[in-house]
């Protein structure tokens, strides 16, 4: 564990610091503004977040990215035992379909009643992106397992759309978008409607029929730093700019998205190797240590640590046990 430098927390606990006083009061090392600023859009807890946060973006985007389809609402939506509930703002969800079957999480999943939508943002090196096609099928494969309750009918499942923006060409052709369909390899023009529909849109697409304002978004992501956003006419570019700006700006915003980097680094180097209740553990300590939290208390740890709160209160008491001493 790192050497304590943290927080009051609850009913007046402190962590107490050997080599400070507390009264003196903490000082905590911010990151360099440049590296929060450096932030933008393509990021993908950006992206996330900015979609979550503003369902009237992620609306005008799916109209413009499926612009044949008439789409009145959205909803969030999550997994919660074999059912798909309506979730709440900011959270990235991990849908599984059974205990032993690896997750996949979806940055941003909608559904208007008669569609779902999967929407993601992907960076990387063109021609490097090899694994993206089977992601792809797990994700697919992953919404269809769980949209379906035990023993109904596979009619009931509804069209289902995995749309990823990437900052790279997926397929090196130069297209604005590739749409992937399924077919039959030998008789393409056979009907086979499986009603399952993937679509790359490429920022550095040149070729194709798109609507201009998608042309524009395309432009926008691919330097968003670059784009002339005073000069553009397109509002939910401006939307999209503003709400960039405005959350990596927010302090919340800064230690939702730290404790989340922190998170996931944990768990992919250690996810496979360890239970879940040592990586519980492993995350509750790292956020006890962490000086982002010197001001803010427990209530941080339940918003950003996937687990139930009397979880995170029985791991709190274990290290205060492990730890004599380094809380009060």
């Amino acid at each position: 564990m790192h050497a304590g430098l943290f927080l009051e927390y609850n009913e007046g606990c402190k962590l107490v610091n050997g080599d400070r006083n507390m009264s003196e009061g903490v000082q905590t090392t911010k990151k360099d503004e440049n590296y929060y600023r450096s932030l933008d859009i393509t990021n993908d807890y950006m992206f996330m977040t900015v979609l979550n946060q503003h369902p009237d973006i992620c609306l005008q985007l799916l109209r413009y990215m499926l612009p044949h389809i008439q789409i009145n609402r959205v909803e969030y939506k999550q997994l919660k035992g074999l059912d798909v509930i309506p979730a709440q703002p900011n959270v990235q969800h991990v849908f599984s379909p059974g205990t032993d079957v690896h997750g996949v999480r979806l940055d941003v999943f909608h559904d208007d009643g008669e569609r779902m939508f999967d929407v993601e943002m992907h960076t990387g090196k063109d021609g490097q992106n090899e694994f993206l096609p089977k992601r792809t099928r797990y994700t697919h494969s992953s919404i269809d397992a769980i949209a379906l309750k035990r023993g109904e009918s596979y009619h009931k499942l509804r069209p289902c759309y995995v749309i990823y923006i990437c900052t790279f060409d997926m397929f090196g052709k130069g297209l604005y978008l590739y749409t992937v369909r399924n077919h039959v390899v030998e008789a393409p023009s056979i009907g086979y409607n499986d009603e399952s529909y993937t679509l790359y849109f490429n920022a550095k697409g040149t070729v194709g029929k798109i609507p201009k304002v998608m042309k524009e978004i395309l432009r926008y992501i691919r330097n968003p730093e670059l784009y002339p956003i005073k000069k553009t006419k397109i509002e939910v570019i401006k939307q999209i700019d503003t709400a960039v700006k405005y959350n990596r700006q927010s302090p919340e915003w800064r230690l939702e998205f730290d404790m989340l980097t922190l998170f996931q680094q944990d768990a992919e180097l250690r996810g496979e190797k360890r239970g879940k209740r040592d990586l519980l553990k492993d995350s509750v300590e790292k956020a006890l240590s962490s000086e982002l939290y010197t001001t803010i208390g427990m209530q941080v740890l339940y918003s950003t640590i996937a687990a139930p709160q009397d979880e995170i209160d029985k791991v709190v008491a274990e290290l205060k046990k492990e730890y004599p001493g380094r809380y009060m």
